[in-house]
C-alpha cells in the first residue's frame, strides 16, 4: 500500500512540474501550451514524458549554463 501511495505522489508531482514549465515556458515546440497541457493531464504520466522530449526547448551549450 505504501508503494501505491509513493508512486501517486511521484506521478503527481511530476506533473505538476510538467504543468508549472509548460506554463512558463516562453515557446514550445510541435504543439502550442493547451495542447501540451491537455495531453499531459489526459495521458499521465507520458504526456509529460512526451513533452520533456518533445516539445521542450531545452538550452544547450556553455552560455546557457551560466543563465
Amino acid at each position: 500500500m505504501t508503494a501505491l501511495i509513493t508512486a501517486v505522489a511521484v506521478v503527481l508531482i511530476f506533473e505538476v512540474y510538467c504543468l508549472v514549465d509548460i506554463a512558463r515556458a516562453k515557446d514550445v515546440r510541435r504543439l502550442d501550451r493547451e495542447t501540451w497541457a491537455l495531453i499531459s493531464l489526459v495521458t499521465l504520466p507520458l504526456g509529460g514524458i512526451l513533452y520533456l522530449s518533445l516539445g521542450k526547448r531545452w538550452k544547450s551549450g556553455a552560455a546557457a549554463s551560466l543563465v
